[in-house]
């Protein structure tokens, strides 16, 4: 069972969520979340938000939300996708 500051920032991340749309730009980042316990959590198509300073909220495009309160939370990180990374194809020369 959830605490009831728990429940609510559940709720505020779920009516958030509600209001999304697949095309969000924000979806096009990647989550990385290490909790306390060590265990690493990463999601593509995601981004986070902070609410009342104290609960990292996870809105993932195909996943639905995650909250975590912070004190759980050991580090967190928001990469942005650049897109394919170009190959080199021709030798490179010496200058």
């Amino acid at each position: 069972m959830m605490s009831p500051e728990a429940q609510r920032a559940h709720d505020t991340a779920q009516a958030y969520d509600k209001n999304l749309r697949a095309d969000d730009p924000r979806f096009r980042s990647y989550v990385k979340i290490r909790h306390e316990d060590g265990s690493l959590f990463f999601l593509q198509y995601a981004f986070l938000m902070i609410w009342q300073d104290e609960w990292l909220l996870v809105f993932t495009e195909h996943h639905g939300v995650f909250v975590f309160h912070l004190s759980e939370v050991n580090e967190y990180a928001q990469y942005l996708r650049v897109g394919p990374v170009e190959n080199l194809v021709e030798p490179v020369e010496r200058l």
